[in-house]
């Protein structure tokens, strides 16, 4: 496991991806209380509909949990949390070129940062006895030099058919 960085940091992160950190902090990905979440949101100028619509959250009744990374397809997501969760799911189900090509499409986040929070939530589920997310969130780490070379050597190759054509 590489050495990651204090949470502190955690605070230069887009909002939703805050909230999504707060949240599993205290729930993982278990249901909470909606009004516990309404509140939190509202802490970074959020809405938990917000937070639906950008397939952060579900919601079920009084209930509402985050999203498992099973649930993160072939969309692109706007937020480091939501970009995080689709490269474990590529990763997982796909391997490593599958998932290089999704950190492509989502090329507009820094890749380091998507690494450093796999760090902290690998340490976080490990620390909740989150086993199976501990383990997905670290072979995104463990893998992640060969990612980042393969997303890079697929937009260089990209580029250089774009020039030909």
């Amino acid at each position: 496991m590489v050495n990651v960085i204090q949470e502190g940091r955690i605070e230069e992160y887009d909002p939703e991806t805050r909230f999504a950190f707060e949240w599993f902090k205290s729930y993982g990905f278990g249901p909470g209380d909606f009004g516990k979440a309404e509140i939190l949101a509202k802490t970074y100028n959020l809405g938990v509909s917000v937070l639906e619509d950008k397939k952060i959250m579900s919601l079920s009744g009084e209930n509402t949990k985050l999203m498992s990374y099973h649930a993160y397809s072939d969309e692109n997501y706007d937020t480091v949390w939501s970009i995080l969760h689709n490269l474990v799911h590529w990763l997982e189900n796909y391997g490593e070129k599958e998932a290089s090509s999704r950190l492509r499409h989502n090329s507009r986040v820094d890749g380091n940062i998507i690494k450093e929070l796999a760090g902290i939530l690998y340490e976080k589920s490990f620390q909740k006895g989150l086993h199976e997310e501990a383990r997905a969130y670290n072979s995104l780490v463990e893998s992640w030099e060969e990612i980042s070379k393969l997303a890079t050597s697929e937009y260089s190759s990209d580029s250089e058919e774009n020039v030909l054509l």
